[in-house]
């Protein structure tokens, strides 16, 4: 997947600091390095970009040598969130995955296994839902379907960006939810 440095940009402050940590060092933030980042570019969205330059920049992030299209001219949103609900997905497959290959084999804990499976199920289902929710947003913007009813162009580009930012809120708060499930809070 080709990740674009403008879709990482895009959000709250909070959701920034995740977006460059998964997408560059393709992992969960650590407490620290959240907080740091996060005093960084609170309320200064001058120092985003420059959060980016400096996380390509690090040690980890050489090592891990991460290629992104270097665009940083703004995205549409509806992109920017399909781009960073990817990275969050993956990075749940993942953690899944390796949670599964920590366990013991001879574990068959019904409450773990059980706890495991809805989690998956949660988070495909989050995936198919974003998929979809997505999907008709773009066919909106691109006129496959009628405009919002009653509106005149001007305000159906403020409807149709209410709803992103809408779906998007929603989508976040999910998936903030699953992810503190998911690390055991």
């Amino acid at each position: 997947m080709t990740i674009r440095a403008a879709d990482l940009l895009h959000g709250s402050d909070e959701d920034v600091v995740v977006n460059l940590y998964l997408g560059i060092l393709g992992r969960w933030p650590d407490e620290q390095g959240f907080a740091h980042y996060l005093e960084f570019i609170t309320n200064r969205p001058e120092h985003r970009a420059e959060a980016l330059a400096t996380m390509m920049a690090s040690e980890e992030g050489r090592r891990r040598g991460t290629r992104l299209d270097p665009s940083l001219v703004a995205v549409p949103p509806h992109e920017a969130l399909a781009t960073q609900m990817r990275l969050r997905t993956e990075w749940f497959r993942q953690e899944l995955a390796r949670r599964d290959a920590a366990a013991p084999a001879t574990t068959h804990d019904p409450a773990t296994l059980e706890e495991v499976m809805a989690l998956r199920q949660d988070v495909a289902a989050l995936r198919r839902e974003m998929e979809a929710r997505l999907a008709a947003i773009e066919a909106r913007l691109s006129g496959e379907l009628p405009a919002a009813p009653a509106l005149s162009p001007a305000l159906s580009v403020g409807y149709v960006n209410d709803l992103l930012e809408t779906l998007r809120a929603e989508m976040l708060e999910r998936v903030r939810r699953l992810e503190i499930r998911q690390m055991g809070g």
